[in-house]
Parts: C-alpha cells; structure tokens; sequence
C-alpha cells in the first residue's frame, strides 16, 4: 500500500527541527518542575525544625514530593488510585512534620 504525502526522510531538516522540538520540550518541563519544587518547599518552611530533625531539609522533601507526585500520575491505575497515592504520601509529610 503506497502512502499519502511526503515522508519524513524526503522534507529538509525534519529531524532537525524535531530534535529542536524535544529539547525546547524538556527545558520548558525541566523549569515547570523547579518552579512546583519551589513552590512546595515554600509550603514545608514553617516546618523546617522537624523536617531537619528527621535529617532532611525542606528543598530535598520538596523533591521527593514533586517526583514522587510525577511518578504517581503516570502509574496509576485510575483517579483513584491515584488519590490514594497522594493521599499517602500527604500523610506521611504530615507525620513527618507532626502536623498529623
């Protein structure tokens, strides 16, 4: 079966322009990262006494929160499971800070 239209080998510069793509890509997703990271380290600060005590710091529970928040969305099984993931991990910040 023949195909329709142009291929990609046949147009100039297509993987150029597509590496192109994927780079701007990751850098606009690499700096949404850093600014929810931040975000959630601002929320940790009033509870840096116990974050520390416990031998983190606000910065690296941020980190482990935004990735672990990452890996959820993409390893869900559903909405709810996903909910059930977050939630656990709420709980377990909120222990951790004795805010539970």
């Amino acid at each position: 079966m023949k195909q329709r239209g142009v291929s990609r080998n046949e147009l100039p510069h297509t993987d150029d322009i597509i590496s192109g793509f994927n780079a701007a890509m990751r850098e606009e997703i690499s700096y949404a990262e850093k600014r929810i990271r931040a975000a959630i380290e601002q929320l940790l600060t009033p509870y840096e006494a116990p974050i520390r005590a416990a031998g983190l710091s606000p910065r690296r529970l941020a980190d482990v929160f935004q990735r672990s928040y990452a890996g959820f969305k993409h390893k869900a099984e559903n909405k709810k499971h996903l909910q059930e993931l977050l939630t656990s991990l709420k709980v377990l910040v909120l222990t951790l800070v004795g805010a539970a």
